[in-house]
Order: structure tokens, then C-alpha cells, then sequence
């Protein structure tokens, strides 16, 4: 510090102020004419190794999220809500499933007033019977599983559950109908929102699905340090996926 505010000094850049963060402004201005010389002297490097950076941090990133979701995790029981939402960015001029949005199944446990565990997966086109195939991947047989009327979902009776579905068409009480699922949906869109600044790959969400899963099924948890260890625990139980495998979509 001394070297550099010294150096200043001859230069004619600074006299010898007595304010006691002269010289922290002295490195801080000094650092900032170094970089700028530097991106001069190498902007095409400078601008690789950025990407490089941020290429690897994506990566990182891309890894973890392949963790967050143990293979062999049980399905939800007991009172369980089943809807779809459309999530993506604004689709001028469309509605619903018309546009460009993806559509996302969310089953969710309720305990009473509170909310349980969450379960959430893409589907390839809103409104199908792949709704049922979800439930049945998620939800353990003989729970009672809360609908909002559709006509796909009656054959959940038939399959092991138990289902109480609560027409929304023309109910005057909407804010009664799959409140929870509701708001999940409300919240992960936000966290979307927030995070990603509405810019969703169809490739990814499958996993930005997984990572907030991970993050709301453990929200109440008062041993934040332990969640590093259950998620480095989980990496361990799924297959490997080397950076390079992630790189070919940050390089294009």
C-alpha cells in the first residue's frame, strides 16, 4: 500500500492528504487503472477467460442440481393436491396452453393448514393424461388426492386413490380450490422470476424444478449446514455428470 500510494505521489496523481482513507482510495483507483490497462493490452483474453469463468460456474451449478433429487425418495401420502401451472416469460397475443410456456405438474402433501413436501415435473403438453401418470409416480396408492374437476383425472379412482375433486368452472369461491398447489405455483414462479429474470431453457427447467424442490422441502429446517451435507450425501448416490458434458451449450 505504502509502495503504491508512494509511486502516486511522484506521479503527480495525489498529494499527501491526511483523510485516513486516502489510501484506500489511492489502491482502489490505482486497482482500477490496472485492470483498465490490462483490458486494453488484452481485451480478446480478458474476455475469453470471462467466459471461460462463467462458463465453469454454470457448470458447478448444472452439477449440483443433478444431486438434488435422490432416486429412490418417497412419494407423497395423505392429503395431496394435484394441479398443472404454465411457467415461462410473458406470451403476448396467446393464453393458457396456446403459447410458448411450459407447463409444469405440482403435487403437493398438505398437513392440515400446512404445507408438506412438493413434487414437481414437466410435462410435454398441458391438459393430458400425463397429469395421472405424474400422480401415480408421486403419489404413494391410497391416498386422497384433491383435483380441480378435470375430466382426465376421474380415472385416479380407479387406480388406488381416493379422489375428491372440487370443480372450479363457475365456483364462486375460487381461492378454495387447490390453495396450496396455488400457491406454490404463485411462489415458484416468483423465485423463477427473481432468479432467472424469466429467461427459462426448456433443457434446464427440469432441474431448476428439482433445485426448487430441494429448497422448499427443507425450508423449515434449523440446521442450514446440514443441507450442504445431505446434498454432497445425494451427489455421492447419483451418477457422475463431468463438466464437459455442460460445456457444449455455454461455448455455442
Amino acid at each position: 500500500m505504502c509502495s503504491v500510494w508512494a509511486q502516486d505521489v511522484r506521479d503527480g496523481r495525489h498529494d499527501l492528504s491526511p483523510d485516513p482513507n486516502a489510501a484506500a482510495h489511492l489502491v482502489r483507483d490505482r486497482v482500477v487503472r490496472d485492470v483498465s490497462e490490462e483490458r486494453d493490452l488484452s481485451a480478446g483474453s480478458a474476455a475469453s477467460a470471462r467466459r471461460r469463468l462463467v462458463r465453469d460456474r454454470l457448470g458447478v451449478d448444472a452439477q449440483a442440481r443433478r444431486a438434488m433429487v435422490r432416486p429412490e425418495r418417497e412419494r407423497l401420502s395423505g392429503d395431496v393436491e394435484l394441479d398443472e401451472t404454465m411457467v415461462g416469460g410473458v406470451a403476448v397475443g396467446t393464453m393458457g396452453g396456446s403459447g410458448t410456456k411450459a407447463p409444469v405438474m405440482i403435487a403437493l402433501e398438505r398437513n392440515g393448514s400446512q404445507l408438506g413436501r412438493v413434487r414437481m415435473a414437466v410435462a410435454d403438453r398441458p391438459n393430458t393424461l400425463q397429469l395421472v401418470q405424474f400422480a401415480q409416480d408421486v403419489i404413494e396408492p391410497g391416498s386422497t388426492v384433491h383435483t380441480d374437476g378435470a375430466t382426465g383425472l376421474r380415472r385416479l379412482t380407479g387406480l388406488g386413490y381416493h379422489h375428491e375433486p372440487t370443480v372450479a368452472l363457475g365456483n364462486p369461491d375460487q381461492d378454495s380450490i387447490l390453495p396450496g398447489v396455488h400457491l406454490v405455483a404463485s411462489l415458484l414462479k416468483r423465485w423463477l422470476i427473481g432468479t432467472l429474470h424469466y429467461r427459462i431453457e426448456p433443457a434446464q427447467l427440469p432441474y431448476y424444478l428439482d433445485e426448487y424442490t430441494f429448497r422448499f422441502n427443507r425450508r423449515t429446517s434449523h440446521k442450514r449446514g446440514m443441507l450442504f451435507y445431505r446434498l454432497l450425501q445425494q451427489a455421492i448416490n447419483t451418477d457422475p455428470h463431468p463438466l464437459k458434458t455442460f460445456y457444449s451449450q455455454y461455448d455455442s
